[in-house]
C-alpha cells in the first residue's frame, strides 16, 4: 500500500503541474464550446442542481446533425422520457456544483484527483497479476500516459471511467484472489455495486459484468450449488442496489423501467452507415446520412433492436463489406493517434509542452501491450477477467462506433498488459536470454513501424474550432496578443478558412489597427463571398480617411 500512495504523490504531481501550464492557455475553454459533449454535461447538470433531480425536463441537447435528421419535436417523440445518456455522470458533476463553483474546472479538478487514484488502484490490480516489479511499472506507466491528463481536462464521463474501471478491475482480482467465504463475499458484492455504477455511467459494460458472474460459476464447479453461485449472487445484488433509484425514477417519470440511455438506435446507425469511413460521427453537411438515419428511425420509432434490424438488412447483399467495415473499425480503435472529437488532444499537446515532451502515447502503449498479451497467455486463467473486460468492452464498442476517447476507459487493461510486456522484455534483456527475446524485438519493431507508417503530426489532428474557441477565450480575458497568435496559426494551418482572417480583423479593429483590419477583412470576404460581416466592414474602412 506504500507504494500505492507514493504512485498517487506522483500521479498527482505530473497533474498539478499539468493543470498550473494548461490553466495559462484557452484549451480549457473547449468544454464550453456549445456544440460539444463537454457543454452539454454542463447544462444537465446545471438542470438537475436546479432543482429537475428526476429529470421530469427531459433534458436532451439539439445539435446542428439532430437538426440535419429531424425536427426538435420528433427527436423528443423518439426519446420519450428516457434518460438522454447514461445519468450517472452527469449527477456526479450536479452534486459538486452544490459544493464547488458551477463551471468545468470544478469538476476538471476533481477528475484530476481522480485520475491520480487511477494509477494507484492500476497498480494494486497489476499486483494480483504478476510481479510487484511489473505491477510498479504498470503504476508508473499509467502516471506517465498522456491521454489520461487531456481526458481529466475534458467534462467527459470517459475520464470518470478511467479510474473507476481500475477499480473494478482491483476489486474483482481481488475477490478472484479470496478464499471462500464472507471476505470474498464482500469483495464480490463490492465489484457488483462498481460495475452498476459502471453501467449507469455507460451500459456497455454489461456484458463483463455477465460474462463474470458466469467465470464465477465456472471457477466455483467443484463447489455445491449453493456455494458455488454465492459470487453471482453477491455481484447482481450489488449491481442492482446501485442501478435502483435510476429504475426507481424511470418509474416516477414513465419512463421504460430498464432503459436507460437514448443514444444506441443513432450510435448504431452512424458506426454501421454505408458511408461511414470506420471512426467518427456524421455531421449534418452529409445528408447522405441524415436521410438514411431519418428513415430508419421513423421505421423503428427510435427503438434499438428494430433500428439495428433495419440497418443489417441493408447490408443484406453485401455482408463482406459489412465484416470489412467492422476491421475498420478495429483498426481504427487501435491506431496510434487520437482522433478528434469534441476537443483535441493534439491541440492541447501543442499548448502543453509536458504532453509534448515528457508522456507517453497509446503510440508506446500499443505494441508493448501486445508482447504483454502474448506473455499472459501461459497464465490465461489468472487473466481471465483482464481477457473479459477487454474482449467485450471493445467489441460492444466495434459494433457501434470507433472513436479515439472510447479507447480510454480500457486503458487500465492494456497499460496492465503493457506493463507485463516490457517487464518480460527487461527480464530478457538482464538474464542474457537471446533467442527468447529477438522474437519479441522483432514483434515490438514491426509494432513501432506500422505505428510510425499510420501515425499523424499533431497539425494534422487539430480543427479550426479548436483555434476559433481559443481565440474567443483569449479575447474574454482580455488577451487580444495570444488571441490575435490563435488566428494567426489558424490561418497557416486551415488557409482559405475565412474565420482567422476575419477574427484577425475583429481584434485588429478592436486595436484600432485599421489598415491591418482593412486587409484582414477583405481576404475574408475574398475566402467566403456570402461572409456580410467581412463586406460590410471593408465598406465601412474604405470610407475612412
Amino acid at each position: 500500500m506504500r507504494r500505492a500512495l507514493l504512485l498517487f504523490a506522483g500521479a498527482l504531481l505530473v497533474r498539478i503541474v499539468y493543470y498550473l501550464m494548461i490553466r495559462n492557455t484557452a484549451c480549457l475553454d473547449i468544454n464550453l464550446d456549445p456544440i460539444s459533449d463537454m457543454e452539454t454535461f454542463h447544462r444537465w447538470a446545471l438542470s438537475i442542481v436546479n432543482g429537475d433531480w428526476l429529470g421530469r425536463l427531459d433534458f436532451h441537447p439539439f445539435h446542428p446533425w439532430q437538426a440535419a435528421v429531424a425536427s426538435k419535436e420528433q427527436w423528443a417523440r423518439w426519446y420519450g422520457h428516457v434518460y438522454h445518456q447514461e445519468p450517472f455522470y452527469p449527477y456526479f458533476v450536479a452534486v459538486l456544483y452544490l459544493f464547488a463553483p458551477r463551471e468545468p474546472s470544478s469538476v476538471i479538478l476533481v477528475q484530476l484527483l481522480l485520475g491520480a487514484a487511477g494509477c494507484s488502484l492500476t497498480y494494486l490490480a497489476a499486483r494480483r497479476l504478476m510481479t510487484e516489479g511489473a505491477a510498479l511499472t504498470a503504476g508508473i506507466l499509467s502516471t506517465l500516459y498522456g491521454p489520461y491528463l487531456y481526458y481529466e481536462s475534458l467534462m467527459l464521463r470517459d475520464s470518470l471511467m478511467i479510474p473507476l474501471n481500475a477499480l473494478i478491475l482491483w476489486v474483482v482480482l481481488e475477490a478472484r484472489a479470496s478464499e471462500p467465504g464472507r471476505r470474498a463475499t464482500a469483495w464480490w458484492l463490492g465489484s457488483g455495486l462498481l460495475i452498476g455504477m459502471a453501467y449507469i455511467t455507460k451500459a456497455s459494460i454489461l456484458p463483463f459484468f455477465i460474462l463474470l458472474a458466469l467465470l464465477t460459476l465456472f471457477d466455483g464447479r467443484t463447489l455445491p450449488m449453493s456455494r458455488r453461485s454465492t459470487p453471482a449472487a453477491a455481484m447482481l445484488a450489488g449491481f442492482l442496489l446501485m442501478v435502483s433509484p435510476v429504475l426507481a425514477r424511470n418509474l416516477a417519470v414513465g419512463a421504460p423501467l430498464m432503459k436507460i440511455t437514448t443514444r444506441g438506435p443513432i450510435e448504431f446507425i452512424n458506426g454501421n452507415n454505408p458511408w461511414h469511413m470506420g471512426i467518427g460521427w456524421f455531421d449534418g453537411d452529409d445528408t447522405r446520412v441524415s436521410v438514411y438515419a431519418h428513415d430508419l428511425l421513423a421505421e423503428s420509432d427510435g427503438k434499438l433492436l428494430p433500428t439495428a434490424a433495419a440497418v443489417l438488412r441493408g447490408w443484406s447483399d453485401h455482408p463482406a463489406r459489412l465484416i470489412w467495415l467492422q476491421l475498420v473499425k478495429a483498426g481504427y480503435f487501435f491506431a496510434p493517434f487520437e482522433m478528434p472529437n469534441n476537443a483535441s488532444y493534439s491541440y492541447f499537446r501543442l499548448n502543453n509542452p509536458l504532453l509534448r515532451h515528457a508522456t507517453l502515447s497509446f503510440y508506446w502503449i500499443s505494441p508493448l501491450a501486445l508482447i504483454g498479451l502474448i506473455v499472459s497467455l501461459r497464465r490465461c486463467a489468472v487473466f481471465m477477467p483482464l481477457y473479459l473486460f477487454l474482449s467485450s468492452g471493445i467489441l460492444v464498442t466495434i459494433v457501434f462506433y470507433v472513436i479515439a476517447r472510447f479507447r480510454a476507459p480500457f486503458m487500465p487493461a492494456l497499460i496492465i498488459l503493457a506493463a507485463l510486456g516490457l517487464w518480460s522484455i527487461v527480464e530478457l534483456v538482464k538474464a542474457s536470454r537471446w533467442s527468447r527475446l529477438l522474437p519479441y524485438a522483432a514483434l515490438l519493431a514491426g509494432c513501432f513501424v506500422v505505428n510510425t507508417l499510420e501515425t499523424f503530426p499533431d497539425e494534422g489532428l487539430v480543427r479550426p474550432q479548436d483555434y476559433l474557441i481559443s481565440i474567443q477565450g483569449y479575447l474574454s480575458r482580455g488577451n487580444d496578443a495570444a488571441a490575435l497568435a490563435e488566428a494567426g496559426k489558424g490561418r497557416r494551418i486551415f488557409p482559405g478558412f475565412a474565420d482567422f482572417p476575419r477574427a484577425e480583423g475583429r481584434i485588429y479593429l478592436r486595436q484600432n489597427r485599421r489598415a491591418e483590419a482593412l486587409a484582414a477583412f477583405r481576404e475574408a470576404a475574398a475566402e467566403d463571398p456570402a461572409d456580410e460581416e467581412s463586406r460590410r466592414e471593408v465598406t465601412y474602412l474604405e470610407r475612412q480617411p
